[in-house]
């Protein structure tokens, strides 16, 4: 199959789940075949200074620059052709163009919260165009989104389908828009093999990406609780100066860099905590830590339970329910965030860090459910899902039966 992505969002850099997922996949679909094309913005860090990262993995070769003109630059990668815009003023000229010299037989859109790259999408390639629903928050209706679109919305319901990448997504779109999806898990983790980084003498307390919406109070307050244990934060997309002024208050936190190799934070992590406050459309990262035999801590909230696997721990909290009119330096919407009971918190943490039997119990559990879980997670079972697609677009139905997607 022809195969394109088109995202409003970096490519070579994750610096997100989504960013993580859509190059994963895009690469696995090379890798058994099938030609792939990426339109996305020119390689951009969502203001976090990916510059040096990205002149690496060109200087390594992991990305070939192949050409460049007035409106973008042409890399290769992993067997995956890249166009990185330059003017997103252009967008639909770019996008139109660029469909009818590839001819694409299927166009994937996602995390498109304007919704421009949907629209020009559907004007470029209509009937073949499928919405990859990664999150509650970008798409345009329900109590968990940034913001109501009835005109996005309208958009959504023109495409050819919609893949949701958690039970939990799948769900909210039914509920919130009478919308119909397939299920499918994403390969943000990779392809494997993972390390077991189990560590129960040494390594942090680690948080990854701390800011309201991720839970930042609670674990401020456990590295409060507990000022014998060293924590550590990795700033991420949704950080913000004062939430990196109060991290950098106490005096057992340390500020780790972002990677683009979850590996390099994971073999420092003794414990990770995530303490979400909004609806987490699945939550990656606790499966990143636990493939790696690490005992994870999180909210039980939006779609957290599925990542735990069935693995203790996951804990009660009261999410976020309101967001105030004003965006904060990263262009999110400042949540209002309500009050926690932190003695379920406080409990796993000392019993984890004190329990050297309890914890190689959860590491080791972790582990086996996890890999159990990535096992299932092929770029062939996603290819089976666009054929499905086909086949329901000539029946003039739009989503598989309960028992096709547990074929898949």
């Amino acid at each position: 199959m022809r195969i394109a992505l088109i995202q409003a969002l970096g490519y070579f850099i994750s610096y997100s789940g989504a960013c993580k997922a859509n190059r994963n996949l895009m690469e696995g679909l090379a890798r058994i075949g099938h030609e792939c094309l990426v339109l996305t913005a020119t390689p951009n860090d969502n203001g976090l200074s990916d510059e040096a990262l990205f002149a690496d993995k060109l200087a390594r070769g992991e990305v070939e620059r192949v050409r460049s003109d007035e409106a973008c630059d042409v890399y290769r990668s992993a067997g995956v052709e890249i166009h990185a815009l330059r003017d997103a003023g252009a967008l639909r000229e770019f996008v139109r163009e660029r469909m009818e010299a590839f001819r694409p037989e299927w166009v994937l859109v996602t995390e498109d919260r304007v919704p421009a790259v949907l629209e020009s999408a559907l004007l470029a390639a209509p009937g073949q165009v499928v919405e990859i629903a990664h999150s509650q928050v970008a798409l345009p209706f329900g109590p968990e989104c940034y913001a109501q679109n009835p005109g996005h919305l309208e958009l959504l319901r023109q495409t050819a389908g919609i893949i949701a990448t958690s039970a939990y997504v799948q769900a909210y779109l039914r509920r919130w828009s009478d919308l119909e999806s397939t299920a499918v898990p994403f390969p943000v983790h990779g392809w494997g093999p993972f390390q077991d980084y189990r560590n129960f003498d040494g390594g942090y307390v680690t948080m990854i990406n701390p800011s309201g919406i991720k839970g930042l109070p609670i674990f401020l307050d456990l590295a409060r609780r507990f000022p014998e244990l060293p924590f550590a934060a990795v700033p991420t997309w949704a950080t913000t100066s004062s939430d990196l002024e109060a991290l950098r208050s106490l005096p057992n936190m340390t500020l780790l860099p972002r990677a683009d190799d979850i590996d390099d934070i994971m073999k420092t992590t003794k414990v990770l905590i995530v303490p979400s406050l909004w609806g987490e459309a699945f939550g990656a990262v606790i499966v990143d830590a636990m493939l790696r035999g690490i005992p994870v801590i999180a909210s039980d909230v939006g779609g957290t339970s599925e990542a735990k696997l069935g693995v203790d721990y996951l804990i009660p909290v009261h999410p976020i329910e309101a967001y105030e009119t004003r965006v904060d330096e990263r262009l999110i919407p400042v949540p209002v965030l309500p009050e926690q009971d932190m003695r379920p918190w406080i409990a796993a943490l000392a019993k984890l860090t004190g329990d050297r039997e309890q914890y190689e119990r959860i590491a080791e559990q972790s582990k086996q459910a996890a890999r159990a879980f990535q096992a299932q997670i092929r770029p062939e079972r996603f290819v089976r899902c666009l054929t499905a697609l086909r086949r329901d677009a000539a029946q003039g139905t739009q989503t598989l039966t309960q028992q096709e997607e547990a074929r898949l």
